[in-house]
């Protein structure tokens, strides 16, 4: 019965390993060095993708030990190119637990990423996102980067 099981195991992680076959788009928008204000939207565009395929979408953030908060909300805007058709994440990333202990530590950044969505894409298409805090505050300190990653999980 082990031999059963440590061989489902060993399967299971070979096919989630097999599962992400390349990064197509990642890319990081710096934020003001004195803090993001509510107003700066940031934009990321990708080129056109090669491979019709399901991709993993996620949101990726970069904090100093400045962040204020132990949450940051984020709304992320997609829209699909020829198409036009266009969704909206809203999006919660804990910074710090309820101690106050950081996530994601770094010596200088804490990185941190959230998946947004598993998408079918198809050859040709090319996204653009726009991305802005939830926030009351005005300007938050301690942002660094906030970035967009796309990578396949598989061809069809």
């Amino acid at each position: 019965m082990k031999r059963l099981v440590k061989g489902i195991l060993i399967v299971a992680v070979a096919m989630l390993a097999a599962c992400t076959n390349e990064v197509a788009y990642h890319h990081y928008e710096s934020v003001a060095e004195e803090g993001w204000d509510k107003e700066d939207t940031l934009l990321f565009k990708t080129d056109t993708l090669y491979h019709t395929a399901t991709y993993s979408i996620e949101v990726n953030l970069r904090t100093t030990s400045d962040y204020p908060y132990k949450q940051v909300m984020l709304m992320v805007e997609e829209r699909v190119l020829p198409n036009k058709a266009k969704r909206i994440f809203p999006v919660t990333l804990q910074i710090a637990s309820d101690e106050g202990e950081r996530e994601g530590g770094k010596l200088q950044y804490y990185e941190l990423e959230k998946q947004l969505a598993l998408q079918k894409l198809s050859q040709g298409d090319s996204l653009q996102f726009r991305v802005y805090h939830k926030m009351r505050r005005l300007s938050l300190p301690g942002i660094k980067d906030v970035g967009i990653k796309i990578a396949t999980l598989s061809n069809f």
